[in-house]
């Protein structure tokens, strides 16, 4: 997979399972991430995870009653 620095990308389901399989992979390869899940608390740990092994990477979160 070529180095997507500089590119934003949508994963859906991204706290678990394939979804957050998927962020981890798109996070080493240099994207920056939008997370969505509807588990508010898995996916702040997601984030928080992800930002601390790829700290020049840019995440944001959103799910179903926060953006």
């Amino acid at each position: 997979m070529a180095n997507l620095k500089g590119k934003v990308i949508i994963v859906t389901g991204a706290a678990m399972g394939l979804g957050l399989a998927a962020a981890e992979v798109l996070a080493s390869k240099g994207a920056d991430l939008t997370l969505v899940d509807y588990n508010a608390e898995a996916l702040d740990k997601t984030k928080a995870d992800l930002q601390s092994k790829y700290p020049d990477n840019k995440f944001n979160r959103c799910g179903r009653r926060f953006c």
